[in-house]
């Protein structure tokens, strides 16, 4: 398994996970939501644009500080 960072931008971590056992790959985003609401908006955009350009099976991790 290779796991490649893509990007880190506060408050998330980007990888490509690569299976070559397997032949299958996936985006992982790690994240640390913001505690406060003056944050929020940002970082829901932030996913947002995330989740339109990526094309991969996609797993979110992490601290949302939000029930869901």
């Amino acid at each position: 398994m290779v796991v490649a960072i893509i990007e880190k931008e506060s408050p998330t971590i980007l990888c490509h996970v690569m299976d070559n056992a397997a032949n299958k790959q996936c985006i992982l985003t790690a994240i640390y939501a913001p505690t406060q609401n003056r944050d929020n908006y940002a970082f829901w955009y932030h996913l947002k644009q995330l989740s339109e350009a990526i094309t991969l099976p996609w797993c979110i991790i992490g601290d949302f500080n939000k029930l869901l």
